[in-house]
């Protein structure tokens, strides 16, 4: 086991370290709303309005990033997605006020290409059995780098904004080396990796895949989940149990400790059982960790749902990734997480004003007795689709394919 944790193929490695870099970039974001309430001075009411431009350019990236990457390869999208964010931190110093929402959409454009086209790439590299723990491997990448630029971000914050868009302007470019370092050569022109069914090149194809419109479903159902804890969650978490911002800080800092301690070694470990029941175990522990909030108010119990929903988290985001490349392996793969990545960035926007609405007019018990009945359509909808089951074509990885 401690071998399969750390054997992976070598261009991940660099991956991973371009996710590092690349998350180290979405400290402007964090500490976006503060700049837009203080420098231009945009009234609280807007800032909501403006902030949706992101939301709306990540999910057109999302879709572009992936249908662009069926056309020119990972390697061109993710150096493109990376090297512009550094003229685009920039261009928030110069332009007028008026134009930011321009510049937040791009923002949002250019940061949710970089999925789809990383996960193409771990597609193409990995083999059928690397994939989850690769993808684990970029979770807590993602989870170290944004950790350090909250911190990092809230440090420049109280000097200026505009050392947090210098700053951010740096690790992009970084990122663009180590993809370079991954992929000498243009991803496209290396072997694709071997199959035993044959690829289908239909685009529309994915309109009529019963199976990965289960997957969105499923998605969808988690991620309304997902998008609660940084909006009715932290004041669920106040009203009911009494909880200063701090102890919900502290609760954070918890389940990214897990997520960056554990991704791998749970992975890793769920690699021995099939797929659609650590997906099964998975769902239920995410939406459960949530749905028990009514039954008790102190802070052990507390941290016990969190301890829930966190392992549920990190089994999780891998295995949905898994399958949904499991179904981009015979068609436009980059269509399909293109897709996949879109639809996540619906919820985003979505679900948050759906959860503050449920919260506001039904209370916040329904809210979560709601999180677990969406749990238990989302395991309905595994179970009843077959998803998960195994693959018709194992691949291999690219690594042994030119060996």
């Amino acid at each position: 086991m401690l071998r399969q944790l750390f054997h992976l193929p070598r261009p991940v490695y660099w991956l991973s370290a371009a996710a590092f870099f690349a998350s180290l970039a979405t400290m402007a974001m964090k500490f976006l709303a503060l700049f837009l309430a203080t420098d231009p001075g945009y009234p609280v009411e807007a800032i909501g309005r403006v902030l949706m431009a992101y939301g709306l350019g990540a999910i057109i990236g999302a879709f572009g990033g992936g249908t662009l990457t069926d056309r020119f390869g990972s390697r061109a999208v993710l150096s493109a997605s990376l090297l512009l964010l550094t003229p685009l931190f920039a261009a928030f110093v110069v332009v007028p006020a008026a134009l930011l929402p321009l510049v937040i959409f791009a923002l949002g454009v250019l940061q949710a290409a970089f999925r789809p086209a990383y996960n193409g790439a771990l597609m193409r590299l990995c083999s059928t059995d690397e994939r989850t723990r690769s993808y684990s491997a970029y979770i807590t990448a993602v989870n170290i780098g944004g950790s350090l630029a909250g911190a990092l971000g809230g440090i420049l914050a109280a000097h200026d904004f505009r050392l947090i868009l210098a700053v951010s302007a740096l690790p992009p470019l970084a990122a663009a080396l180590c993809v370079w370092r991954a992929f000498p050569a243009p991803l496209a022109a290396l072997p694709r990796a071997i199959a035993t069914g044959t690829a289908k090149s239909d685009r529309f194809a994915i309109l009529h895949d019963r199976r990965f419109i289960a997957l969105c479903l499923i998605e969808l159902a988690c991620a309304f989940i997902m998008a609660q804890i940084f909006s009715t969650y932290p004041i669920y978490l106040k009203d009911t149990y009494g909880f200063s911002p701090a102890t919900f800080g502290y609760l954070l800092m918890v389940n990214g400790l897990l997520v960056a301690l554990l991704s791998l070694p749970l992975t890793t470990l769920s690699g021995r059982y099939r797929d659609d029941l650590v997906t099964l175990v998975a769902i239920l522990l995410f939406g459960g960790g949530f749905a028990v909030l009514p039954m008790s108010g102190g802070a052990w119990f507390a941290l016990t749902t969190v301890i829930v929903w966190t392992l549920g988290e990190i089994l999780l985001w891998p295995m949905l990734m898994k399958l949904a490349m499991r179904a981009a392996e015979h068609t436009s793969g980059g269509t399909y997480l293109g897709a996949y990545h879109a639809i996540f960035s619906i919820s985003q926007i979505i679900s948050p004003l759906i959860g503050t609405w449920i919260y506001a007019t039904q209370g916040g018990h329904v809210l979560w007795l709601i999180c677990g009945g969406l749990s238990i359509f989302a395991a309905t909808i595994l179970r009843a689709s077959d998803l998960g089951r195994a693959p018709a074509a194992r691949f291999t990885s690219l690594e042994k394919v030119q060996k």
